[in-house]
């Protein structure tokens, strides 16, 4: 390999380590900042949260999909009613107090 080529290479390398430095990293179990500070991140998953499974809605048995249960809420209650139900869900399922941490707003 050609001397400058390496050169390069090594100085690149060298270079994102250096700029590396002011990114999240680990020391056994922690996580701490570029400034040494410890780090707690906070997260959640929200895959599938308009989802209803029959285990969530105590229905199974009954209803365990979730095409089943809006029938069988249709069935129960009516079509207005449904429609009143799912648009309650949608606006009230998860909502913005359900990301904050502690009552401190983390976005």
């Amino acid at each position: 390999m050609n001397k400058a080529i390496l050169i390069f290479l090594l100085s690149l390398t060298f270079s994102a380590i250096g700029l590396a430095q002011g990114f999240l990293h680990t020391s056994g179990k922690y996580i701490y900042n570029g400034a040494g500070d410890e780090v707690i991140l906070y997260g959640l998953g929200t895959g599938n949260w308009l989802l209803q499974e029959g285990y969530m809605m105590q229905s199974t048995g009954v209803a365990d999909a979730m095409y089943q249960y809006r029938e069988k809420l249709i069935e129960t209650i009516g079509e207005a009613r449904t429609a009143i139900f799912y648009e309650s869900w949608l606006n009230n399922h998860f909502t913005r107090q359900d990301v904050d941490v502690g009552g401190n707003n983390i976005f």
